[in-house]
């Protein structure tokens, strides 16, 4: 019965030791500053604007799917369009997009389709 301990020990350190979200700064810039910026759906300030985004130790973005940032056009602005960026956070056994120190969008590239794309980003 002394080969419990053995295999209880490094279990605890395995899944102990892992853990620890670590804050990233990432400058968020536009074309045509005023536009407005949303991460994953939640508004985050008016370009440009500089958000944190919770990453793992590595550099990389925490949690499953999609991180996505989106930059509108300033109401009533012309010539211009809504754009996307997307960053890969992972899934079981996917590696993570590395996050960015710098996101900059060119509000006046024709806007993606972005309806192929499974959002759900949940928790």
């Amino acid at each position: 019965m002394k080969l419990a301990p053995l295999v209880i020990i490094p279990s605890v350190f395995l899944f102990v030791g892992c853990g620890g979200l670590v804050p990233y700064q990432v400058a968020v810039e536009a074309s045509h500053p005023g536009a407005r910026i949303e991460a994953n759906n939640d508004y985050v300030g008016v370009a440009p604007v500089t958000i944190t985004v919770m990453g793992d130790k590595d550099g990389t973005f925490h949690g499953e799917g999609w991180y996505v940032i989106r930059a509108m056009p300033e109401p009533g602005a012309t010539n211009q369009n809504v754009q996307i960026k997307r960053f890969w956070r992972g899934g079981w056994f996917q590696p993570e997009a590395s996050i960015p120190k710098r996101i900059y969008f060119d509000m006046t590239l024709p806007t993606e389709d972005d309806s192929r794309l499974n959002f759900n980003n949940s928790k």
